[in-house]
């Protein structure tokens, strides 16, 4: 009797670990990449961050709130800016939210002086229907982090 309650434990105890170390690993497709948060090549819903002023250079696209761009880069081999860290390089940014505004800060954890730029509505339409604004003086190249406001 004692063996067959070891082996039932045996085969409880592999279970229980087998799901486990499942757990632990997410699968690849819903890990960050270098120049998203969102584990996918382009983000729905996002902020688009680019290298250059009016929508130029490299870009990287966020969605939700991002405490620290540390760590992110502009998507590779995409023109000016490519594989450059996107903490305190971005220069314009687009909102493809539709009813979330983007606040970017000077500092990270949400800190210091910050722009908000709203869907559709900042400089105009980049032609797709999004609103769009150049960084002002103070976040231009100064850029740490982001969260998103609601606007209805």
């Amino acid at each position: 009797m004692s063996s067959i309650r070891t082996r039932v434990t045996a085969v409880i105890a592999g279970v229980v670990m087998t799901s486990a170390v499942g757990l632990a690993v997410a699968p690849a497709s819903f890990a960050d990449t270098p120049w998203n948060n969102c584990g996918e090549d382009n983000c729905l819903q996002a902020l688009r961050l680019f290298y250059n002023s009016n929508l130029q250079g490299s870009q990287a696209d966020f969605e939700a709130d991002v405490s620290s761009y540390a760590g992110y880069e502009f998507r590779p081999g995409a023109g000016a800016g490519s594989g450059q860290s996107v903490k305190n390089n971005a220069a314009s940014a687009q909102d493809e939210s539709g009813g979330w505004a983007y606040q970017i800060f000077y500092d990270s954890d949400y800190k210091g002086p910050s722009q908000t730029v709203n869907p559709y509505i900042d400089n105009g339409s980049d032609g797709n229907g999004y609103g769009w604004a150049n960084l002002d003086s103070t976040l231009k190249n100064n850029n740490a982090s982001q969260k998103w406001v609601y606007v209805g």
